[in-house]
Parts: structure tokens; C-alpha cells; sequence
């Protein structure tokens, strides 16, 4: 004789399926990937000084060299830390010290978007690559890079972007201002209109760059 199907009262059935519920959601988080996991990879670490982490979904992991980076990622530098990373196929960015940059998109030979929270960072690519469209946002506005190797960051307690080589055009505050080798400008407050490009002086471009290596 075949066994007896077993039969729950209404309000055990419900109870029943609401626990079979549970335990497949507990399953599905349990299966979930590793942050970055599924993401593109954006880049690696090239070297490191100090601590940093590379955060996504809440969840952080610490960075050494070699290791990969993941769009959607945000890349975090400890205090007295730097960190030099490559990106895309050419494009070398460097953070200095309590630093925040998130990798929003960065596509293979298609160029990308990132946003500097916070921190001093630069920008570089070899002289006569072939020029990708890149935005990268912040403090100080929006970058559209035109050209090779730049800071963006804190100087001299303001918010600056200064070119090494190439051109870059910097908006806030509703105005463009464009910056060949050599120029720096300054967003003294938050959303502001940025200076008009003057020449820097070799000490304070120097200062800017050391702030990150």
C-alpha cells in the first residue's frame, strides 16, 4: 500500500510554505557573488603604498599590487597611503593620501567616467596615445580630458586642476574654462566658477604631483 500523503491543516500549510520561502531566499543570499565579481574589470593595482580598499555593495576589500579593479568599484586610501593603478589599456591614475575615486564605467579603448569623492589624484596617459573620451567628476566640477597627464585635487587648501601635458576642459558653476600645459585653475567654493587659467608656478605643480606619489 502506497504511503499516505501527509495533509496540514490551513493555517500549518501556510506556515509551511512561508518556511520553504525563507529558506530558498537564504539559499539565493548565500550564492550571491563576491563584490565584483560579476562587474567588468575596469583595471589592476600597479603598486601600493600603505592601505587601501576597494569598495562595492557595502562591502570592502583591501587592494595590494596586482590585484583587480571592477567597474562600479570605489578605490579608498588610508591615511599617509597612495596607491598607482592602470586603467583601461594606457591610462595610469594615481591617488594620494585619504583619497576616494569610484570607477562609474571604464570600457576597454572606450574611454570612461569616474568621480573623485575626495582627495588628490592624477591622470596620465602616454604622450601620442590615441585620445579617449574620459569625464572624470569631483569638487571642482566636471573634467572633460583632451589631453595626457593632469592633477585634480586639493592644493593649497582650494580645489585645483592643473595640466602636466596635453589640455583638459574644466566646468562648474556654469563656465568652461580649458587648460593647456602648464595652467592651473582654482573652485574656491563648492560649485563654483573656476579661476581664470593662470601659469603655475614649477613649486606648487611639483607639490601637487609629490602629494600623490
Amino acid at each position: 500500500m502506497p504511503p499516505r500523503a501527509l495533509s496540514y491543516p490551513p493555517h500549518l500549510m501556510m506556515e509551511r510554505r512561508r518556511f520553504a520561502q525563507l529558506a530558498l531566499g537564504a539559499m539565493g543570499l548565500l550564492a550571491l557573488p563576491e563584490a565584483g565579481a560579476a562587474s567588468e574589470q575596469a583595471g589592476h593595482v600597479e603598486d601600493i603604498f600603505g592601505q587601501a580598499v576597494a569598495e562595492m555593495r557595502r562591502a570592502a576589500r583591501p587592494l595590494a599590487s596586482g590585484e583587480r579593479l571592477f567597474v562600479g568599484e570605489t578605490v579608498a586610501t588610508g591615511e599617509a597611503s597612495r596607491i598607482g593603478m592602470k586603467v583601461g589599456e594606457a591610462t595610469t591614475i594615481r591617488l594620494g593620501p585619504e583619497a576616494r575615486l569610484k570607477l562609474d564605467r571604464f570600457i576597454l579603448n572606450a574611454g570612461g567616467t569616474l568621480t573623485l569623492q575626495s582627495g588628490p589624484m592624477t591622470f596620465e596617459r602616454p604622450a601620442g596615445a590615441a585620445p579617449q573620451p574620459v569625464t572624470i567628476r569631483g569638487a571642482f566640477g566636471m573634467i572633460a580630458v583632451r589631453g595626457t597627464h593632469f592633477f585634480a585635487g586639493p592644493s593649497r587648501g582650494k580645489m585645483a586642476v592643473a595640466v602636466v601635458r596635453g589640455s583638459v576642459a574644466v566646468t562648474s558653476g556654469g563656465e568652461t574654462v580649458v587648460l593647456n600645459a602648464g595652467d592651473g585653475t582654482d573652485i574656491l567654493t563648492y560649485g563654483g566658477k573656476p579661476t581664470k587659467p593662470s601659469r603655475w608656478a614649477d613649486a606648487r605643480l611639483i607639490e601637487a604631483l609629490d602629494s600623490v606619489r
